[in-house]
């Protein structure tokens, strides 16, 4: 039986620290991979950019063979692509290799995988760029909520262009109030509280409201968010506590005037008791289907 190899690759990583903190006992799975394979620090093909790189370790060429020389790439047909699109590759990548000599690959958040070309093997999100509001899996990159104050600046993408005020790291969101026109509440010992927060699709720009219900379950201050659909209590997309993450819901997103079934999740940072504060953290909105080769693999 043929044996299996992984290759786990991380961009910009510093092996030399990974190896001291291994030698501190705080990597533990590092430091399984250290004992059980081998681990290298490459040097980078020029120019330095991410796009690049990943290209070169897929292809073994260099970037005027394989084409991905910055972040986009100009097609002759006068199409410009994202360089972590598989069709701005000019050479053979690895895995296409590997299948002309018998082989199964399997690729998970590998750059430039999509297409990937593979009638055989399994791809799970073959785009894999970095930073916001990219991925085409993605209705929404992540984001922050708080009610304190955000300082204000120039958030800048991984190309350099600036990052659209509504989609920025952090955003600002209503101060918590008394909660008004609720249905179906849930038991609260203090009076319950209430807030808003957005999720804008990057396509389109379609504005996904939802409402925050904090209350408190038991005597002892605020302890609990529901992020619900609307004004009413029981429908509800998830609910949270301080310090925790929520389950992963499913919801209807409203993307480019069309409707769309996506995957989110919460985590609420902070919480205070007396409810002066609140900070929530939601992970990137990504479609449950269409991420995948096969297709029915995003089911599982």
């Amino acid at each position: 039986m043929s044996k299996k190899v992984c290759v786990f690759g991380m961009d910009g990583f510093i092996v030399p620290m990974m190896k001291k903190f291994v030698k501190e006992g705080c990597l533990p799975n590092f430091e399984r991979m250290l004992r059980q394979g081998t681990v290298n620090q490459l040097e980078p093909s020029l120019p330095v950019w991410t796009p690049t790189n990943w290209a070169t370790l897929a292809t073994g060429a260099h970037t005027g063979t394989h084409g991905a020389s910055r972040w986009t790439v100009d097609l002759a047909s006068n199409n410009r692509l994202d360089s972590f699109d598989g069709r701005a590759i000019s050479a053979e990548r690895i895995w296409n290799a590997l299948e002309r000599a018998g082989y199964k690959s399997g690729l998970i958040h590998y750059p430039a995988a999509y297409p990937s070309g593979l009638n055989a093997g399994f791809v799970i999100d073959g785009f894999a760029h970095p930073g916001y509001a990219h991925t085409d899996f993605e209705v929404a990159p992540c984001q922050s909520y708080t009610t304190g104050q955000v300082s204000k600046g120039i958030e800048l993408e991984h190309d350099g262009t600036a990052v659209r005020g509504e989609q920025q790291k952090m955003v600002s969101i209503p101060k918590l109030k008394p909660a008004e026109g609720w249905k179906h509440m849930p038991d609260s010992q203090s009076t319950p509280l209430e807030s808003v927060i957005q999720i804008r699709s990057k396509l389109g720009n379609d504005n996904n409201l939802f409402h925050l219900f904090v209350f408190d379950s038991n005597g002892k201050g605020y302890d609990r968010v529901r992020i619900c659909r609307e004004k009413d209590g029981i429908n509800y997309l998830t609910e949270v506590e301080p310090g925790k993450w929520s389950d992963w819901a499913i919801e209807t997103f409203h993307v480019n005037g069309s409707k769309r079934r996506a995957t989110v999740r919460f985590k609420l940072m902070e919480l205070a008791a007396n409810g002066e504060n609140l900070k929530l953290y939601r992970t990137q909105v990504t479609y449950t289907d269409g991420f995948t080769y096969p297709e029915e693999l995003a089911e599982e």
